[in-house]
């Protein structure tokens, strides 16, 4: 997940948004956290601050929202996701944090990432998630629709005010046996990776507890 950061430059006093849950929906935390200030785009980020989150790639709309994803590094599936809903909205963690988080900018960079655009026609995809090999098609107008037995996953891809990134809304069903995600809804986003050129696209959703994150490849 972690994209190789070509240049570095260091993050000038960044003064952080404090903000505090009042939500009450799956994603709302329970603890204080601060983020520093994040500018519009997609950017490579370093954070201190989290044990468990350090390198990521943020994706920052025009009016706030936000969606930044940390790993391990770059070969690793996400493990902590930071998120909001608009600039004057709670961060929010997955997994939820345990304690109050005030996260500190190390670095900042700007990517390239290329816009999300849908597929002219209906498009079949195949994914790995756990061990099993799913199938799906992906139409124009964003409806994306399982076509396999055993795990299984649907939903929509829709455009978004979210940098390159588009929304993605899916539900698994039949993949925990396999290691897969738990059966229900998750929510997040979808992007054409540039470290992942074998891969149609990469989708990082979470459903408030915890992450799946996957690559769709053409068959």
């Amino acid at each position: 997940m972690n994209p190789t950061v070509l240049a570095r430059r260091a993050v000038p006093a960044l003064l952080p948004l404090v903000l505090i849950a009042c939500s009450q929906d799956r994603h709302a935390p329970a603890f204080r956290t601060e983020l520093p200030a994040l500018a519009a785009g997609a950017h490579a980020i370093v954070v201190d601050g989290d044990s468990a989150a350090h390198d990521g790639t943020e994706f920052v709309g025009s009016k706030g929202a936000a969606y930044v994803v940390f790993a391990d590094d770059s070969n690793a599936a996400a493990n902590v996701i930071y998120r909001r809903r608009d600039g004057a909205s709670a961060w929010q963690r997955v997994p939820r944090a345990t304690g109050d988080l005030q996260l500190a900018g190390a670095l900042d960079a700007p990517l390239t990432i290329a816009a999300w655009t849908m597929p002219a026609a209906a498009t079949a995809y195949r994914a790995l998630l756990g061990t099993a090999v799913t199938s799906f098609t992906l139409a124009p107008d964003g409806k994306l629709t399982a076509a396999a037995d055993g795990c299984r996953v649907g939903g929509t891809i829709a455009g978004a005010d979210l940098a390159a990134a588009a929304e993605a809304a899916l539900n698994f069903s039949g993949c925990a046996a396999s290691g897969g995600p738990a059966d229900g809804d998750y929510d997040g986003i979808a992007y054409l990776d540039p470290d992942a050129s074998n891969a149609a696209f990469h989708v990082v959703v979470d459903n408030g507890s915890a992450i799946a994150d996957f690559y769709a490849y053409a068959p």
